[in-house]
């Protein structure tokens, strides 16, 4: 990306961040991939990456309190789904929707504690 811009461009990127080991046994697979959790970096390690790639880092933003509103609004869909599938006498599935809810309750924990996040950055093109 830094040889596509002329010096003093900007680049912007916004991606989840993750403290090492925090991730969950559940969240180290396929679904924390789809979730951009496995190779996910701290918001130094962007910082870095930026920097190694020859931008200077000129905003950080922590825009973390946004996961938490969208784990609220997920934690209301899949209560209704619940309680759909339950009235429906639809047959329960494998069992991972029902674990579901408490999978939310983990990620909102670590978005609590500081372990999980979502950063936004700007780094400007050197010369």
């Amino acid at each position: 990306t830094a040889r596509l811009l002329k010096p003093g461009s900007r680049f912007g990127l916004s991606d989840v961040t993750i403290e090492p080991g925090s991730l969950p046994a559940e969240l180290q697979g396929d679904l924390g991939q789809v979730l951009c959790m496995t190779s996910a970096l701290t918001a130094d390690g962007y910082v870095d990456l930026l920097e190694d790639g020859g931008f200077e880092v000129t905003e950080r933003l922590d825009a973390s309190s946004e996961i938490i509103k969208i784990l609220d609004e997920v934690q209301g869909k899949l209560a209704a789904f619940l309680v759909f599938q339950r009235m429906s006498g639809a047959p329960p599935g494998d069992g991972q929707l029902e674990r579901s809810p408490e999978l939310v309750t983990k990620v909102r924990d670590m978005v609590t504690a500081g372990e999980l996040g979502y950063w936004l950055f700007v780094g400007k093109k050197r010369a």
